[in-house]
């Protein structure tokens, strides 16, 4: 992974570079939040991404292109969900993705059914 070209993101201001790096949980303790959210992506586990809200919340993301289109699903908050589950969620979605399934559709048809179920 080390070996591939940096992420860019498109912004107002122009592309601004990724951020990638080995997640510890020192260095997601010490992320602060700006004026928009911010993304960075871990440089073990595939997809795998925190956001960091202008609120100051940090959220886990497994993120990847899924028939063409770019999709997130939601893992947890951090520090609730540690970076070790994380990265095991991470790989059982990628591992979803490889057998053809869609995990974004799969977690959003399991939110309508418990909420027909409430």
């Amino acid at each position: 992974m080390a070996n591939q070209a940096p992420v860019t993101l498109a912004r107002e201001d122009g592309p601004k570079q990724a951020k990638r790096f080995n997640f510890t949980k020192r260095q997601l303790e010490a992320l602060r939040p700006g004026n928009r959210q911010t993304w960075v992506y871990d440089e073990k586990a595939a997809g795998l991404a925190l956001v960091v809200t202008p609120a100051g919340h940090k959220s886990f993301y497994w993120c990847a292109r899924l028939k063409g289109r770019f999709r997130r699903v939601k893992i947890g908050p951090f520090p609730s969900v540690t970076i070790e589950n994380a990265r095991k969620q991470a790989q059982r979605l990628a591992g979803q993705k490889a057998e053809g399934r869609n995990p974004a559709d799969e977690q959003q048809d399991q939110r309508r059914r418990q909420a027909h179920i409430n």
